[in-house]
């Protein structure tokens, strides 16, 4: 920030008093000022970093990254309250700019993915692709087994994971990123005191990014290539799909391939391939359905050929998928 300490000052005075607390401000540096804030409720402190956020972003058009201290008593720890918030905020890089990070949340988890377990990591790579079905598939099961740990695990793991999807926001381009940012994940689940709840809430904010992102994506693609891939989607055991695809959309199958991977950013038959192993993996999270079910359902006559093409395309047969992640 490059505006004059005052300025910032006056700023943060008002936020504090319309959130019902007292605040003092103060330069620190070129682009960095502290807030002391006098108030006796938590919610209080939180409420004002929203409201400091968005005045700055509004009156002086810049965006601004907070970092939340844990409350002290007493003025000597004062010194120990900003380096708190200092490495808070630090962590901007790794969580996007023009969030509010409690330092709670960032000594719950650092970034490390040596911490994340192997179906935390494909939920993950489902909630990248945006791929909603997987998701919630993924989410009914991991939700029950964290509902049996101590509360303290329960906030680790699921703040190490909305670390990494916050990451994924801020890291990936075709993602709208303001919509997101307003959400204040790390805020929101610093508040949460109970597993039930941390793991209610997390649920539904994953689900939520997970379709954020593939709207993000579609936006922008014509309709009428909407309807191509939603086909492709729905036809996946069909041969011939390019032609019959075409058929379809009423265009030859060289002009059809063509102008796909110009609207869409990837071939046709990428894309279909893409989808197959998404649906397959979705399919079998489900203990119920046998492999050449899901085969056939994906469009594999043979199911040799598809557990050998799965094992190329993830690293992983169809039974060790399941074992892995079942």
């Amino acid at each position: 920030m490059h505006k004059s300490s005052h300025v910032f000052a006056g700023l943060a005075g008002e936020a504090a008093a319309t959130a019902g607390a007292k605040a003092h401000g103060a330069a620190v540096s070129r682009d960095r000022r502290v807030v002391l804030l006098a108030t006796a409720s938590c919610r209080a402190a939180e409420r004002t970093a929203q409201q400091i956020r968005q005045a700055v972003q509004e009156r002086l058009s810049q965006g601004v990254s907070i970092g939340i201290s844990r409350p002290v008593q007493r003025m000597e720890q004062l010194p120990e309250a900003y380096e708190e918030a200092v490495q808070a905020v630090e962590h901007r890089g790794w969580v996007g700019y023009s969030q509010i990070i409690p330092y709670e949340s960032i000594q719950t988890a650092e970034p490390n993915s040596s911490q994340l377990l192997e179906k935390e990591l494909l939920m993950i790579t489902e909630i990248r692709a945006g791929n909603d079905a997987a998701v919630h598939a993924i989410l009914q099961e991991w939700s029950g087994q964290l509902a049996g740990l101590p509360v303290k695990q329960v906030k680790m793991i699921v703040t190490q994971l909305v670390l990494f999807v916050m990451r994924i926001v801020q890291s990936d381009a075709s993602v709208g990123q303001t919509s997101m940012q307003e959400q204040d994940p790390l805020l929101e689940l610093s508040r949460l005191r109970h597993g039930p709840e941390m793991i209610d809430y997390v649920s539904r904010y994953f689900v939520r990014v997970g379709r954020h992102v593939r709207e993000s994506r579609e936006k922008g693609i014509p309709r009428k290539f909407q309807r191509a891939k939603e086909w492709i989607r729905e036809h996946l055991q069909e041969d011939g799909g390019l032609n019959r695809l075409a058929e379809y959309m009423n265009m030859s199958p060289k002009y059809l391939s063509a102008r796909f991977k110009q609207v869409t950013g990837e071939s046709f038959a990428d894309y279909q391939t893409r989808v197959r192993f998404e649906r397959a993996r979705e399919l079998l999270l489900d203990a119920n359905r046998k492999v050449a079910e899901v085969a056939e359902v994906v469009g594999f006559t043979d199911t040799n050929y598809f557990s050998i093409a799965f094992k190329k395309h993830t690293g992983l047969t169809p039974t060790e998928f399941r074992k892995t992640f079942l």
